[in-house]
């Protein structure tokens, strides 16, 4: 990146957080019936992975969002920063400690990626023995919005957070990016030092997941840098459905395609799946629960999927693996691919066969 001419801030004016909702009420009685799960969860058919004994047991996330509140216990015993040193598992900018704003965005969607509170057998999260680390450049304000050229250094961590180029075990397998600029995709970005290093990510075998915003619902409000698509799921890009209709109806604010990145075909369609993003409980805080909605709350679903998926097949790239994801949705909306609903909703368990057809 250091040898780039064209790694230059750009100057967003808009918040760089999609969406931190009013919490509303919605209340969760932890049990050990599936039934119990909440719906969200039993949407995506997580549940299915869970009781083949999947639940992202060693495998690591990676959060770039608002920060986290590590003390949460939701999450705070899978933090790496317990095992490891604290440089290999957080990457500052706003705070020299791991924290999150107010709002609690970051441990919000987290907490969908891989929260359980063990003493209560609270399952809110997708893949809940899995590992998190963390980086805290999202803003909450619009007069700390930072340049999306910024960002790339979280990015670029994420290739070697030990320092050790001989060690791959600490690289993460899912990026989540709850986050965007709220404006139409810059074009000049579609094949640009952001393209290149989503590139590196995915040649380094990392699932990079973004949310696809709560500009909705008009044709084209895919913001960036998510509108990208030097690949089918280079930028995986998850908008929101509602969980607690069994239609699945897109959530009003979920954002459309199609890109304004050059491509025909699937290559213009954005988003590229959806997952539940309406009404979502989490932890947020250091010990408390909300449920929040918005597009921020679908892509944790869809990473913490690929964690299920990593742990059941550890030799296969996050690549294969969104293409699973990708190729085995329930198709929502209109018949095929759309720019509404992508390719429909993630079912993690039909990615699991259909990955199991070529993987042991």
């Amino acid at each position: 990146i250091a040898n780039r001419t064209d790694f230059a801030p750009s100057a967003p004016d808009e918040l760089s957080i999609f969406s931190i909702a009013k919490p509303i009420n919605l209340i969760f009685a932890p049990s050990d019936d599936s039934t119990a799960y909440p719906v969200a969860l039993i949407a995506i058919n997580a549940p299915a992975l869970w009781k083949m004994g999947y639940t992202g047991q060693g495998r690591i996330s990676y959060s770039i969002d608002t920060g986290v509140w590590p003390e949460h216990p939701a999450i705070g015993d899978r933090f790496m920063a317990n095992y490891y040193p604290m440089e290999q598992c957080f990457f500052p900018y706003d705070s020299d400690v791991p924290i999150d704003k107010p709002g609690s965005h970051g441990t919000h969607t987290l907490g969908t990626t891989l929260g359980l509170e063990k003493e209560t057998n609270d399952t809110i999260g997708v893949a809940f023995n899995a590992y998190w680390i963390v980086s805290d450049p999202v803003a909450t304000s619009l007069a700390t919005v930072k340049p999306l050229s910024d960002f790339m250094y979280a990015f670029q961590w994420a290739l070697n957070p030990d320092g050790d180029t001989a060690t791959t075990y600490d690289i993460p397998d899912a990026i989540n990016n709850s986050r965007g600029y709220s404006s139409p995709g810059d074009p000049a970005l579609c094949d640009s030092y952001v393209s290149d290093i989503f590139t590196a990510l995915e040649a380094a075998g990392i699932a990079n997941i973004f949310s696809a915003g709560n500009d909705g619902p008009s044709p084209g409000t895919i913001s960036e840098p998510h509108h990208i698509n030097t690949g089918l799921v280079n930028s995986f890009t998850v908008g929101s459905i509602s969980p607690h209709n069994t239609s699945y109806p897109i959530s009003s604010f979920s954002s459309r395609g199609p890109t304004n990145c050059p491509g025909t075909g699937s290559l213009a369609i954005k988003p590229e799946v959806v997952a539940p993003g309406v009404n979502v409980r989490s932890c947020v805080d250091q010990n408390n629960y909300a449920s929040y909605q918005g597009t921020s709350m679908a892509g944790p679903h869809a990473a913490g999927a690929v964690l299920l998926l990593k742990e059941a097949f550890p030799n296969v790239s996050g690549e294969e693996i969104l293409l699973a994801l990708y190729n085995s949705t329930i198709d929502l909306g209109v018949a095929g691919e759309d720019n509404t609903y992508g390719r429909g909703m993630i079912d993690v368990k039909a990615a699991y066969d259909s990955l199991a057809l070529s993987y042991t």
